[in-house]
């Protein structure tokens, strides 16, 4: 195991952060795979200090049983960092909430709750006070195990200047009140966003550590630059990883005003979006280089857009490499499955969608079911996920703004890998409204592994009421839901997705209902767009493969997705981007 982990340190990275991106997620695939069966649980000492905002890092450590421990862990907004990492009885999780931040003489503010998913021993929740000064951080701050002690907790990070001329970034840390007792340690940072450690814990003994972390500054750049090209229709369609900005500066490139407003609007798969009514002379003086992108935005009249008059394209495809993962439990393999899809939107007319999705996959170590199938959830999800190829989808839906506010959703077909039936969707936001409320239900029945039909006698119904936020730049969103799951059990779902300049999307979901709980986190990568038509994409979700309780159905179009990507938030968060001059 040590040579493993020696052979990923040597591992070499571009300095560049769109490789940065590919080796994080190549890193990842490695992790997972069998031959690193054997994982413990990762335990180390609460900070006041997590991770930048917008960061997603990987960590592989190896105790002296040299059993490797890998955890996952992002902090999609400011105020929240996840890390999944796999424990002795299968995945934990550790939340960290950022209650207040450093304003000078005060502290952060820090909330940190770690363990959960594993026994009660441990379980450890904190709160802490940070200060840095010249390099130095101190967290202080008391803790309440799962046990009901409370201890203190204190924690010094000092950087050390060595010698040897090409080791600069390092540093010595000690503390108190970690699960495993007292701590310390010393790391070294051979560049920005890798770290190496060795550290002593008083009830592991010594660890040795590596961390590949991405930064969300790095993250705010452009990546590869080019996405799905812009259709440049006067109704211009908005996939979710184009610039809103730019597809609307495309449609107005072959504009000629007749009038003192030019018009442009957009919408996504036939929902309208936004319509956007600018002032003539101020387009001519921004093309003569007289007046900036942000004072034509200001002069420009939003407005709900109507329902599309003729499409530009009528067609588009997403192509996908997919990585799913599920953490096991001490001494046992991942359960995994490693996918190649591909998914087909027809539009032949405004509102109509027809949707088909098929996939290749190569699974291991999922367990199989525990009941005699169908279930009513998806406890027999091997059966499925399994399969070498599968028609995923073949559905219909119609989507209709009923009024500027109130847009309405109808679906039937193979609506779910697993499931067929048919439903639909409310959803009311104002143009300019950050928040919004929804409803949804689907009667559905499981669909057989190896038959494209529906098992008799399996039907079940299944209901959402969802509020919804997006955040003022249109890069985060997200819902809380309340309702009916697969397995009829009852509960709430909570999600958030953050997309950045880069267009890497990091998404979280936690589900807490009358029966189970569990949480997901995936990342998802644009790759290079094909023309108007095509686009590419490489995704990693961390996530429970196959349990029966608190699963919905994982649904290709939703009027959230639908209504945000052409919508308002979006299109004037990325307006100055899109109209910068090429």
């Amino acid at each position: 195991m040590l040579l493993v982990s020696a052979w990923i340190v040597s591992l070499h990275y571009s300095s560049s952060h769109p490789m940065r991106l590919l080796s994080a997620l190549t890193l990842l695939l490695l992790l997972t795979l069998p031959s690193l069966a054997g994982v413990a649980g990762l335990s180390d000492q609460p900070t006041a200090f997590p991770p930048g905002e917008g960061a997603l890092w990987l960590g592989l450590e190896v105790p002296e049983d040299s059993v490797a421990a890998v955890s996952v862990g992002m902090r999609p907004v400011k105020p929240l960092a996840v890390t999944v990492r796999q424990g002795d009885w299968g995945a934990q999780t550790d939340v960290t909430l950022e209650l207040a931040e450093a304003r000078g003489l005060l502290p952060n503010l820090v909330l940190d709750s770690s363990g959960h998913g594993g026994d009660m021993t441990g379980r450890l929740d904190s709160l802490l006070l940070g200060w840095t000064r010249g390099g130095v951080e101190v967290t202080a701050g008391a803790a309440r195990s799962g046990m009901g002690d409370v201890r203190p907790v204190l924690q010094v990070v000092l950087p050390v200047k060595t010698p040897v001329p090409f080791i600069n970034d390092t540093w010595i840390r000690a503390g108190v009140g970690g699960v495993d007792g007292p701590m310390l340690g010393a790391g070294w940072s051979p560049e920005p966003g890798r770290m190496l450690s060795i550290t002593w814990l008083r009830d592991r003994g010594l660890v040795a550590g590596i961390t590949e972390q991405i930064a969300g500054d790095d993250l705010a750049q452009p990546y590869f630059g080019r996405s799905r090209q812009p259709d440049a229709g006067a109704w211009t369609d908005i996939g979710p990883f184009m610039s809103p900005g730019g597809a609307l500066h495309a449609a107005l490139a072959d504009q000629h005003p007749t009038s003192d407003r030019v018009s442009v609007a957009s919408h996504r798969l036939g929902l309208p979006g936004v319509s956007a009514r600018l002032y003539a002379p101020d387009l001519r003086k921004w093309k003569r280089h007289r007046i900036s992108a942000a004072e034509i935005r200001r002069g420009t009249r939003f407005e709900r857009a109507l329902t599309p008059e003729k499409l530009a394209h009528r067609w588009e495809m997403t192509l996908d490499a997919t990585m799913e993962v599920e953490a096991g439990p001490r001494g046992y393999p991942a359960a995994s499955r490693a996918s190649a899809g591909a998914q087909l939107h027809l539009l032949p007319w405004s509102g109509l969608i027809l949707t088909a999705e098929g996939r290749a996959a190569n699974a291991s170590n999922i367990p199989l079911p525990r009941w005699y199938p169908p279930s009513k959830g998806r406890d027999d999800a091997a059966l499925y996920l399994y399969r070498r190829f599968s028609l995923d989808r073949a559905q219909m839906a119609f989507v209709h703004a009923v009024t500027p506010s109130l847009d309405v959703l109808a679906e039937i077909g193979h609506l779910d890998p697993m499931y067929g039936g048919g439903g639909g969707e409310l959803r009311y936001q104002q143009l300019t409204a950050r928040w919004s409320l929804g409803l949804a239900a689907h009667h559905v029945w499981k669909r057989p592994p190896s038959v494209e039909t529906l098992y008799r006698g399996s039907g079940r119904t299944t209901g959402f009421v969802t509020a919804g936020w997006e955040g003022r730049d249109g890069g985060s969103r997200s819902e809380l839901s309340f309702g009916r799951y697969m397995a009829g059990d009852l509960g709430m779902t909570f999600t958030l997705r953050r997309q950045f300049g880069s267009g890497l999307e990091l998404g979280m979901d936690a589900t807490a209902t009358t029966r189970s709980s569990r949480l997901g986190l995936s990342v998802t990568l644009p790759l290079i767009g094909l023309g108007q038509h095509v686009e590419t994409l490489a995704r990693v979700k961390v996530r429970p493969l196959a349990r029966e309780y608190a699963e919905r159905l994982d649904r290709a179009i939703t009027l959230s997705d639908l209504r945000h990507a052409a919508g308002y938030a979006r299109v004037v968060g990325d307006w100055d981007k899109g109209f910068r001059r090429r």
